[in-house]
């Protein structure tokens, strides 16, 4: 039997979280940009966490109304929106037309709406390493634009990262467990900072 990763139990925690309103919007939003693809040609995801691909599909189904399709085979997960029409309104709520990638604003001005948007960030592309082996949290963005603009959101929210560009992706990170365990009381993950802040006590005291 696979052994599910601490990083996956934690989306899995995140993803019982309901977001209603706004907030529903925004992580919504979270989730798109940070997916597989957010274009008008293709929008979709792919993870190794089948509740994250769940409430993808959940939350598009909510917000917008709109037919997907799901697929999973070994552990990875994949959902799409097949539907011209339906992309075209979901990417036009977002950007109002222009860039399909284009992070707008608008839609995370509230502060509730910030910590929903990381939150469906993460879920898409973020990753934790059990705090027993190492403090680390990163964001693995593909595209650099949309990481440069994403690292300047995450800094006005109070949670400036690291950056390292990688072959495919740039890395948001941190490495320091204070800082991990801020970014988790913001989207709502307080038992896990909890459990980070016990290990480093646990730690000092070794």
């Amino acid at each position: 039997m696979k052994q599910v990763s601490f990083s996956s139990n934690l989306k899995t925690d995140l993803c019982r979280i309901k977001p209603t309103g706004c907030c529903r919007l925004a992580e919504c939003y979270g989730l798109l940009l940070f997916g597989r693809s957010f274009c008008r040609d293709d929008i979709s995801i792919r993870t190794n966490n089948a509740d994250t691909a769940e409430l993808y599909a959940s939350l598009l189904r909510l917000c917008f109304a709109v037919h997907t399709t799901e697929t999973g085979s070994n552990g990875r997960y994949t959902v799409t929106v097949p539907g011209e029409a339906d992309r075209n309104r979901i990417i036009n709520h977002y950007t109002g037309g222009e860039n399909d990638w284009i992070f707008n604003p608008k839609h995370v001005k509230r502060t509730c709406c910030r910590r929903a948007f990381i939150r469906g960030a993460f879920l898409a592309c973020g990753s934790i390493n059990d705090p027993q082996k190492s403090y680390h949290l990163e964001f693995a963005v593909k595209d650099p634009v949309l990481s440069f603009a994403y690292a300047a959101f995450l800094e006005l929210c109070g949670h400036k990262p690291h950056t390292s560009s990688r072959t495919s992706v740039t890395a948001l990170y941190y490495n320091d467990s204070t800082s991990i365990e801020e970014l988790l009381g913001t989207i709502g993950a307080s038992q896990t900072s909890l459990e980070i802040m016990e290990e480093k006590v646990l730690k000092d005291i070794r």
